[in-house]
């Protein structure tokens, strides 16, 4: 399975763990599961770690990420943050849509930096 995903109750977060390439396909599908994940645990913090991930998406595609978050479930109120693997241009651009839309998702190169900012 190229991601996994608990819920971690000692930070109070969703995490999805993905690895190998990521198309919009697995986005979609971590989204829908994100939601689903994060209204069980009444949780509006996620955290991505995709060290692991070869992310297969242009930025037309990264556009696209805001509005199937919106169609996935996914609250104005939910703060996600990324783990990057080193694409930092790619997952940056989607910081810059995504605040477009009024969704609060940051990139960090460390999952300490990312926790610490989810718990801020």
């Amino acid at each position: 399975m190229p991601y996994h995903m608990w819920y971690d109750p000692k930070d109070r977060c969703v995490v999805a763990r993905m690895s190998g390439e990521v198309g919009l396909p697995l986005v979609r599908a971590v989204l829908s599961e994100e939601v689903i994940l994060a209204e069980r645990n009444r949780c509006s913090r996620v955290l991505y770690d995709m060290r692991s991930a070869d992310p297969r998406l242009s930025r037309s595609d990264m556009s696209q990420v805001p509005r199937l978050a919106s169609e996935a479930g996914v609250k104005f109120w939910f703060r996600e943050a990324i783990v990057a693997n080193g694409n930092r241009d790619l997952l940056s651009y989607l910081e810059t849509v995504s605040e477009h839309e009024g969704q609060e998702i940051r990139v960090f190169d460390t999952v300490g930096e990312a926790k610490t900012w989810l718990r801020s």
